[in-house]
Protein backbone atom coordinates (compact mmCIF):
# COMPACT_ATOMS: atom_id res chain seq x y z
CA UNK A 1 0.00 0.00 0.00
CA UNK A 2 1.21 3.49 -0.76
CA UNK A 3 1.77 6.10 1.81
CA UNK A 4 0.45 9.71 1.03
CA UNK A 5 3.06 12.45 1.22
CA UNK A 6 2.63 14.44 4.43
CA UNK A 7 2.35 17.75 2.25
CA UNK A 8 -0.72 18.25 0.36
CA UNK A 9 -0.52 19.70 -2.79
CA UNK A 10 -2.13 22.88 -3.64
CA UNK A 11 -4.72 23.24 -5.70
CA UNK A 12 -4.39 25.33 -8.61
CA UNK A 13 -6.55 28.05 -7.70
CA UNK A 14 -4.64 28.09 -4.14
CA UNK A 15 -1.18 27.99 -6.27
CA UNK A 16 -2.61 30.89 -9.20
CA UNK A 17 -3.51 32.99 -5.26
CA UNK A 18 0.16 32.53 -4.34
CA UNK A 19 1.92 33.06 -7.75
CA UNK A 20 -0.80 36.35 -7.76
CA UNK A 21 1.26 37.40 -4.39
CA UNK A 22 4.55 36.47 -5.22
CA UNK A 23 4.09 39.11 -7.74
CA UNK A 24 2.43 41.51 -5.15
CA UNK A 25 5.47 41.32 -3.04
CA UNK A 26 8.12 41.88 -5.80
CA UNK A 27 6.31 44.90 -7.59
CA UNK A 28 7.72 46.32 -3.90
CA UNK A 29 11.47 45.97 -4.33
CA UNK A 30 10.39 50.10 -5.01
CA UNK A 31 8.45 52.56 -2.97
CA UNK A 32 4.79 53.19 -4.48
CA UNK A 33 6.39 57.25 -4.68
CA UNK A 34 9.37 56.12 -6.32
CA UNK A 35 7.14 53.59 -8.77
CA UNK A 36 4.89 56.44 -9.60
CA UNK A 37 7.46 59.25 -10.89
CA UNK A 38 9.49 56.29 -12.71
CA UNK A 39 5.89 55.69 -14.09
CA UNK A 40 5.73 59.66 -15.07
CA UNK A 41 9.50 59.48 -16.73
CA UNK A 42 8.87 56.29 -18.34
CA UNK A 43 6.00 57.81 -20.44
CA UNK A 44 7.59 61.32 -21.50
CA UNK A 45 10.14 58.70 -22.88
CA UNK A 46 7.92 56.81 -24.56
CA UNK A 47 5.56 59.76 -25.84
CA UNK A 48 9.06 60.87 -27.23
CA UNK A 49 10.36 57.97 -28.76
CA UNK A 50 6.88 57.90 -30.52
CA UNK A 51 7.78 60.80 -31.74
CA UNK A 52 10.44 60.35 -33.30
CA UNK A 53 9.07 56.46 -34.53
CA UNK A 54 11.59 54.83 -32.27
CA UNK A 55 10.96 51.76 -30.00
CA UNK A 56 10.50 52.35 -25.72
CA UNK A 57 9.81 49.14 -24.88
CA UNK A 58 11.77 47.04 -25.29
CA UNK A 59 13.89 49.86 -26.78
CA UNK A 60 18.21 50.43 -26.99
CA UNK A 61 20.78 51.82 -25.42
CA UNK A 62 21.64 54.20 -28.06
CA UNK A 63 18.04 55.39 -28.31
CA UNK A 64 18.30 55.87 -24.54
CA UNK A 65 21.44 57.93 -25.43
CA UNK A 66 19.71 59.64 -28.10
CA UNK A 67 16.84 60.83 -25.73
CA UNK A 68 19.19 61.50 -22.61
CA UNK A 69 20.91 64.34 -25.32
CA UNK A 70 17.99 65.44 -26.19
CA UNK A 71 16.97 66.20 -22.57
CA UNK A 72 20.23 68.10 -21.33
CA UNK A 73 19.72 70.46 -24.65
CA UNK A 74 15.94 70.83 -24.02
CA UNK A 75 14.76 69.04 -26.73
CA UNK A 76 12.29 67.24 -24.60
CA UNK A 77 8.81 68.74 -24.67
CA UNK A 78 7.58 68.46 -20.63
CA UNK A 79 3.51 68.77 -20.68
CA UNK A 80 1.09 69.44 -17.80
CA UNK A 81 -2.15 70.48 -16.86
CA UNK A 82 -2.50 73.38 -14.80
CA UNK A 83 -6.43 74.90 -12.95
CA UNK A 84 -9.62 74.57 -15.24
CA UNK A 85 -7.55 71.70 -16.99
CA UNK A 86 -5.27 74.11 -19.22
CA UNK A 87 -3.00 72.58 -20.85
CA UNK A 88 0.68 73.95 -20.37
CA UNK A 89 4.39 72.42 -22.41
CA UNK A 90 7.74 73.61 -21.72
CA UNK A 91 11.15 73.33 -23.46
CA UNK A 92 13.86 73.53 -21.00
CA UNK A 93 17.14 71.93 -20.39
CA UNK A 94 17.11 69.33 -17.91
CA UNK A 95 19.74 68.96 -15.14
CA UNK A 96 22.08 65.65 -14.63
CA UNK A 97 20.34 65.24 -11.49
CA UNK A 98 17.08 65.00 -13.92
CA UNK A 99 18.59 62.76 -16.50
CA UNK A 100 19.92 60.24 -13.97
CA UNK A 101 16.38 59.53 -12.35
CA UNK A 102 15.25 59.66 -15.99
CA UNK A 103 17.70 56.96 -16.90
CA UNK A 104 17.17 54.89 -13.90
CA UNK A 105 13.36 55.05 -14.99
CA UNK A 106 14.03 53.18 -18.58
CA UNK A 107 16.13 51.01 -16.85
CA UNK A 108 13.26 50.14 -14.77
CA UNK A 109 10.58 49.78 -16.97
CA UNK A 110 12.74 47.16 -19.29
CA UNK A 111 13.56 45.13 -16.34
CA UNK A 112 10.28 45.22 -14.98
CA UNK A 113 9.12 43.91 -18.60
CA UNK A 114 11.45 41.39 -18.56
CA UNK A 115 13.85 42.69 -21.38
CA UNK A 116 17.60 42.32 -20.24
CA UNK A 117 19.53 45.44 -19.75
CA UNK A 118 23.06 45.52 -19.68
CA UNK A 119 24.19 47.62 -15.52
CA UNK A 120 26.57 50.15 -18.07
CA UNK A 121 26.17 50.27 -21.80
CA UNK A 122 29.19 52.21 -23.15
CA UNK A 123 27.18 54.15 -25.41
CA UNK A 124 25.16 55.62 -22.35
CA UNK A 125 28.00 56.03 -19.98
CA UNK A 126 29.94 58.37 -22.91
CA UNK A 127 26.86 60.28 -23.37
CA UNK A 128 26.37 61.02 -19.51
CA UNK A 129 29.66 62.33 -18.87
CA UNK A 130 29.77 64.04 -21.38
CA UNK A 131 26.70 65.90 -19.81
CA UNK A 132 28.30 65.86 -16.61
CA UNK A 133 31.09 67.93 -17.84
CA UNK A 134 29.31 70.30 -19.65
CA UNK A 135 26.74 71.10 -17.39
CA UNK A 136 27.84 69.81 -14.09
CA UNK A 137 26.72 67.21 -11.43
CA UNK A 138 25.80 69.94 -8.75
CA UNK A 139 21.89 69.40 -7.27
CA UNK A 140 19.97 72.94 -6.94
CA UNK A 141 18.76 72.35 -3.14
CA UNK A 142 16.23 73.88 -1.59
CA UNK A 143 17.47 76.78 1.09
CA UNK A 144 17.75 75.83 5.10
CA UNK A 145 14.73 77.41 7.12
CA UNK A 146 17.10 78.35 9.88
CA UNK A 147 16.24 78.80 13.35
CA UNK A 148 15.46 82.95 13.44
CA UNK A 149 13.80 82.33 10.62
CA UNK A 150 11.31 79.75 11.56
CA UNK A 151 10.91 82.00 14.71
CA UNK A 152 9.66 84.68 12.43
CA UNK A 153 7.30 82.25 10.95
CA UNK A 154 5.98 80.51 13.72
CA UNK A 155 5.05 83.66 15.38
CA UNK A 156 3.30 84.80 12.25
CA UNK A 157 0.86 82.26 11.82
CA UNK A 158 -2.50 83.55 12.21
CA UNK A 159 -4.65 82.52 15.45
CA UNK A 160 -6.74 79.96 13.79
CA UNK A 161 -7.40 75.88 13.54
CA UNK A 162 -5.00 76.09 10.17
CA UNK A 163 -2.52 77.92 12.07
CA UNK A 164 -2.58 75.86 14.88
CA UNK A 165 -1.85 73.15 12.86
CA UNK A 166 0.90 75.07 10.87
CA UNK A 167 2.83 76.00 13.87
CA UNK A 168 3.03 72.46 15.35
CA UNK A 169 3.86 70.65 11.72
CA UNK A 170 6.91 73.49 11.62
CA UNK A 171 8.08 73.04 14.97
CA UNK A 172 8.20 69.40 14.63
CA UNK A 173 9.18 68.97 11.36
CA UNK A 174 12.12 71.36 12.47
CA UNK A 175 13.47 69.94 15.65
CA UNK A 176 12.27 66.56 14.97
CA UNK A 177 14.86 66.81 11.50
CA UNK A 178 11.47 65.04 9.88
CA UNK A 179 11.11 64.84 5.97
CA UNK A 180 7.96 65.68 4.37
CA UNK A 181 7.65 62.18 3.76
CA UNK A 182 7.96 61.37 7.56
CA UNK A 183 5.69 64.19 8.75
CA UNK A 184 2.29 63.76 6.80
CA UNK A 185 2.89 59.83 7.79
CA UNK A 186 2.82 60.36 11.53
CA UNK A 187 -0.19 59.05 13.30
CA UNK A 188 -1.18 59.46 16.77
CA UNK A 189 -0.08 56.23 17.66
CA UNK A 190 3.41 57.07 16.76
CA UNK A 191 3.46 60.28 19.39
CA UNK A 192 4.57 59.26 23.36
CA UNK A 193 4.75 62.30 25.37
CA UNK A 194 7.18 62.16 28.48
CA UNK A 195 8.54 64.40 31.12
CA UNK A 196 11.29 65.45 29.11
CA UNK A 197 9.34 66.44 25.79
CA UNK A 198 8.15 63.66 23.06
CA UNK A 199 9.21 60.32 21.17
CA UNK A 200 8.18 59.98 17.59
CA UNK A 201 8.04 56.82 15.72
CA UNK A 202 9.28 56.83 12.25
CA UNK A 203 7.92 54.14 10.87
CA UNK A 204 9.43 54.06 7.29
CA UNK A 205 11.48 56.54 5.52
CA UNK A 206 13.86 57.40 2.35
CA UNK A 207 16.57 55.38 3.28
CA UNK A 208 14.52 52.85 5.43
CA UNK A 209 11.94 51.20 3.00
CA UNK A 210 12.29 47.38 4.89
CA UNK A 211 10.75 49.28 7.61
CA UNK A 212 12.99 49.04 10.58
CA UNK A 213 11.80 51.80 12.28
CA UNK A 214 13.60 54.51 14.60
CA UNK A 215 13.17 56.98 17.43
CA UNK A 216 13.36 60.54 17.55
CA UNK A 217 13.83 62.76 20.74
CA UNK A 218 12.33 66.04 20.40
CA UNK A 219 12.34 68.02 23.55
CA UNK A 220 10.96 70.42 25.46
CA UNK A 221 12.00 74.05 24.64
CA UNK A 222 12.23 76.99 26.88
CA UNK A 223 10.14 79.40 25.34
CA UNK A 224 6.14 78.40 24.53
CA UNK A 225 6.17 80.19 21.19
CA UNK A 226 8.22 77.68 19.42
CA UNK A 227 8.28 74.43 21.37
CA UNK A 228 7.32 71.65 19.45
CA UNK A 229 5.41 69.82 22.01
CA UNK A 230 3.10 72.45 23.66
CA UNK A 231 2.70 73.54 19.72
CA UNK A 232 1.29 69.72 18.88
CA UNK A 233 -0.57 69.28 22.07
CA UNK A 234 -2.60 72.99 21.32
CA UNK A 235 -2.90 71.51 17.81
CA UNK A 236 -4.26 68.06 18.51
CA UNK A 237 -6.29 70.35 21.00
CA UNK A 238 -7.31 72.33 18.97
CA UNK A 239 -8.40 69.81 15.67
CA UNK A 240 -9.63 67.06 18.48
CA UNK A 241 -7.18 64.73 17.06
CA UNK A 242 -7.23 61.49 19.08
CA UNK A 243 -6.84 58.82 16.31
CA UNK A 244 -5.29 58.52 13.29
CA UNK A 245 -3.28 60.66 11.12
CA UNK A 246 -1.80 64.05 13.13
CA UNK A 247 -1.15 66.64 10.55
CA UNK A 248 -4.94 66.94 8.11
CA UNK A 249 -6.36 68.93 5.77
CA UNK A 250 -8.49 71.99 6.72
CA UNK A 251 -11.06 72.86 4.51
CA UNK A 252 -11.95 76.85 4.63
CA UNK A 253 -14.52 76.61 7.03
CA UNK A 254 -12.36 75.58 9.55
CA UNK A 255 -13.57 71.78 9.34
CA UNK A 256 -10.96 69.35 10.43
CA UNK A 257 -10.78 66.48 7.91
CA UNK A 258 -10.22 62.49 8.25
CA UNK A 259 -7.44 62.21 6.19
CA UNK A 260 -3.34 63.29 6.17
CA UNK A 261 -1.77 65.79 4.74
CA UNK A 262 0.34 64.73 0.93
CA UNK A 263 3.81 65.61 0.66
CA UNK A 264 3.07 68.74 -1.33
CA UNK A 265 0.64 69.92 0.98
CA UNK A 266 3.50 70.51 3.48
CA UNK A 267 5.65 72.09 0.77
CA UNK A 268 3.05 74.45 -0.11
CA UNK A 269 2.24 75.50 3.77
CA UNK A 270 6.19 76.44 4.04
CA UNK A 271 6.08 78.51 0.76
CA UNK A 272 3.07 80.22 2.40
CA UNK A 273 4.45 81.06 5.93
CA UNK A 274 7.64 82.13 4.50
CA UNK A 275 5.67 84.97 2.30
CA UNK A 276 4.23 86.14 5.50
CA UNK A 277 7.83 86.46 7.27
CA UNK A 278 8.78 88.24 4.68
CA UNK A 279 10.61 85.46 3.00
CA UNK A 280 10.89 84.60 -0.86
CA UNK A 281 9.21 81.10 -0.83
CA UNK A 282 11.09 80.86 -4.15
CA UNK A 283 13.67 79.57 -1.76
CA UNK A 284 11.98 76.64 0.04
CA UNK A 285 10.63 73.63 -0.19
CA UNK A 286 9.20 70.85 1.82
CA UNK A 287 12.90 69.46 2.53
CA UNK A 288 13.72 73.29 3.86
CA UNK A 289 12.93 72.36 7.86
CA UNK A 290 15.37 69.64 7.61
CA UNK A 291 18.02 70.65 6.04
CA UNK A 292 17.35 74.08 8.55
CA UNK A 293 17.95 71.58 11.37
CA UNK A 294 20.80 70.64 10.29
CA UNK A 295 22.74 73.91 9.01
CA UNK A 296 21.21 75.48 12.47
CA UNK A 297 22.31 72.84 15.06
CA UNK A 298 25.98 73.14 12.97
CA UNK A 299 26.64 76.95 13.40
CA UNK A 300 25.67 76.20 17.07
CA UNK A 301 28.47 74.34 17.57
CA UNK A 302 26.87 70.69 17.81
CA UNK A 303 28.88 67.59 17.03
CA UNK A 304 28.57 65.68 13.29
CA UNK A 305 27.60 62.33 15.35
CA UNK A 306 24.44 63.85 17.23
CA UNK A 307 23.18 65.71 14.47
CA UNK A 308 23.12 62.63 12.61
CA UNK A 309 21.48 60.70 15.32
CA UNK A 310 18.60 63.82 15.11
CA UNK A 311 18.57 63.45 11.52
CA UNK A 312 19.41 59.17 11.10
CA UNK A 313 21.79 60.47 8.19
CA UNK A 314 23.82 57.07 7.90
CA UNK A 315 26.19 58.67 5.63
CA UNK A 316 28.16 61.54 6.62
CA UNK A 317 28.91 62.94 3.28
CA UNK A 318 25.17 63.72 2.73
CA UNK A 319 25.37 65.24 6.46
CA UNK A 320 28.28 68.14 6.02
CA UNK A 321 26.78 69.16 2.59
CA UNK A 322 24.48 70.98 5.20
CA UNK A 323 26.94 71.61 7.73
CA UNK A 324 29.69 72.60 5.21
CA UNK A 325 27.85 75.99 4.68
CA UNK A 326 27.11 76.41 8.10
CA UNK A 327 30.58 76.29 9.37
CA UNK A 328 32.57 77.73 6.08
CA UNK A 329 33.78 80.78 8.51
CA UNK A 330 34.71 78.94 11.53
CA UNK A 331 38.42 78.88 11.87
CA UNK A 332 38.88 79.78 8.55
CA UNK A 333 42.00 79.54 6.90
CA UNK A 334 42.78 82.85 5.04
CA UNK A 335 40.99 84.97 8.15
CA UNK A 336 43.59 87.81 9.80
CA UNK A 337 46.19 86.99 6.65
CA UNK A 338 46.16 90.61 5.53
Amino acid sequence: MRRRSALAKPSPSSLEKLVGRAADYAKLKVSATTREGYARDFARFAAWAADKKLASLPTTPEIVAVYLAALADGEVAVRWTGRGGKQYESKVPKSYATLDRALAAIIFAQRDAGHDWPHAHPAIVRVMHGIAREVGTAQKKAAPLEVDDLRACLILCPSTIAGARDRALLALGFFGALRRSELVALTVRDIEFCPEGLVLKIRKSKTDQLRAGRDVPVPTMKHARVCPVRLLRAWMEAGEIAEGPLFRRIDRGGNVATEALSDQSVTLIIKRVARLAGLDPARFSGHSLRAGFVTSAAASGRSLHNIMRQTGHRNEHVAMTYIRPATVWDDNAADGLA
